[in-house]
Protein backbone atom coordinates (compact mmCIF):
# COMPACT_ATOMS: atom_id res chain seq x y z
CA UNK A 1 0.00 0.00 0.00
CA UNK A 2 1.56 3.25 -1.12
CA UNK A 3 1.30 6.47 0.82
CA UNK A 4 -1.59 8.79 -0.01
CA UNK A 5 -1.77 12.57 -0.11
CA UNK A 6 -4.25 12.52 2.78
CA UNK A 7 -1.92 10.35 4.93
CA UNK A 8 0.95 12.76 4.31
CA UNK A 9 -1.18 15.78 5.12
CA UNK A 10 -2.18 14.16 8.43
CA UNK A 11 1.36 13.10 9.36
CA UNK A 12 2.75 16.54 8.50
CA UNK A 13 -0.07 18.48 10.13
CA UNK A 14 -0.77 20.25 6.85
CA UNK A 15 -4.57 20.25 6.37
CA UNK A 16 -5.83 21.04 2.90
CA UNK A 17 -7.79 24.03 4.26
CA UNK A 18 -4.55 25.87 5.09
CA UNK A 19 -2.05 23.85 3.07
CA UNK A 20 1.64 24.69 3.02
CA UNK A 21 2.33 22.21 0.22
CA UNK A 22 0.04 21.75 -2.76
CA UNK A 23 -1.56 18.41 -3.56
CA UNK A 24 0.67 18.15 -6.64
CA UNK A 25 3.75 18.47 -4.43
CA UNK A 26 2.55 15.64 -2.18
CA UNK A 27 1.80 13.56 -5.27
CA UNK A 28 5.36 14.15 -6.53
CA UNK A 29 6.75 13.08 -3.15
CA UNK A 30 4.69 9.87 -3.30
CA UNK A 31 6.13 9.15 -6.76
CA UNK A 32 9.63 9.43 -5.27
CA UNK A 33 8.93 7.47 -2.07
CA UNK A 34 6.07 5.04 -1.48
CA UNK A 35 6.91 4.19 2.17
CA UNK A 36 4.53 6.38 4.15
CA UNK A 37 7.09 7.40 6.79
CA UNK A 38 9.88 8.10 4.31
CA UNK A 39 7.42 10.11 2.22
CA UNK A 40 6.30 12.01 5.34
CA UNK A 41 9.95 12.76 6.21
CA UNK A 42 10.52 14.10 2.70
CA UNK A 43 7.33 16.18 2.89
CA UNK A 44 8.37 17.61 6.29
CA UNK A 45 11.75 18.59 4.86
CA UNK A 46 9.98 20.23 1.93
CA UNK A 47 7.78 22.19 4.33
CA UNK A 48 10.83 23.17 6.41
CA UNK A 49 12.49 24.38 3.21
CA UNK A 50 9.62 26.82 2.68
CA UNK A 51 10.38 28.42 6.05
CA UNK A 52 14.19 28.47 5.75
CA UNK A 53 14.53 31.56 3.51
CA UNK A 54 11.87 33.40 5.55
CA UNK A 55 13.91 32.90 8.73
CA UNK A 56 16.79 34.83 7.18
CA UNK A 57 14.48 37.72 6.26
CA UNK A 58 12.58 37.78 9.55
CA UNK A 59 13.32 39.95 12.55
CA UNK A 60 12.49 39.77 16.25
CA UNK A 61 9.52 37.59 17.29
CA UNK A 62 8.57 36.84 13.67
CA UNK A 63 12.03 35.41 13.01
CA UNK A 64 11.81 33.33 16.19
CA UNK A 65 8.42 31.89 15.17
CA UNK A 66 9.67 31.02 11.67
CA UNK A 67 12.77 29.38 13.16
CA UNK A 68 10.58 27.29 15.47
CA UNK A 69 8.44 26.14 12.53
CA UNK A 70 11.55 25.22 10.56
CA UNK A 71 12.97 23.24 13.50
CA UNK A 72 9.61 21.56 14.17
CA UNK A 73 9.39 20.16 10.63
CA UNK A 74 13.03 19.08 10.62
CA UNK A 75 12.52 17.26 13.95
CA UNK A 76 9.36 15.65 12.60
CA UNK A 77 11.29 14.49 9.52
CA UNK A 78 13.89 12.83 11.78
CA UNK A 79 11.10 11.12 13.73
CA UNK A 80 9.61 9.69 10.54
CA UNK A 81 13.06 8.61 9.30
CA UNK A 82 13.44 6.63 12.54
CA UNK A 83 10.04 5.01 12.11
CA UNK A 84 10.86 4.02 8.54
CA UNK A 85 14.24 2.59 9.65
CA UNK A 86 12.53 0.47 12.30
CA UNK A 87 10.29 -1.09 9.66
CA UNK A 88 7.26 1.17 9.93
CA UNK A 89 5.28 2.27 6.91
CA UNK A 90 6.16 -0.76 4.82
CA UNK A 91 4.19 -1.44 1.71
CA UNK A 92 2.00 -4.02 3.45
CA UNK A 93 1.80 -2.22 6.80
CA UNK A 94 1.75 -5.65 8.46
CA UNK A 95 4.36 -7.59 10.33
CA UNK A 96 4.24 -11.03 11.93
CA UNK A 97 4.04 -11.30 15.70
CA UNK A 98 3.74 -14.42 17.86
CA UNK A 99 0.37 -14.73 19.61
CA UNK A 100 0.09 -18.13 21.25
CA UNK A 101 0.16 -21.16 18.93
CA UNK A 102 -0.49 -19.48 15.59
CA UNK A 103 1.28 -16.62 13.94
CA UNK A 104 -1.04 -13.74 13.09
CA UNK A 105 -0.54 -10.42 11.35
CA UNK A 106 -1.41 -7.08 12.90
CA UNK A 107 -0.87 -3.48 11.66
CA UNK A 108 2.37 -1.92 12.80
CA UNK A 109 1.55 1.01 15.11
Amino acid sequence: MAATVQQLRILCGDPSSSAILMTSQYSAIIEIESNVYRAAALACRSIAATFAPKVEMGAGPAKMKLQQKYEHYMDLAKKYDSRAESGGGSSSGLMPIRTGEDQEFFPVP
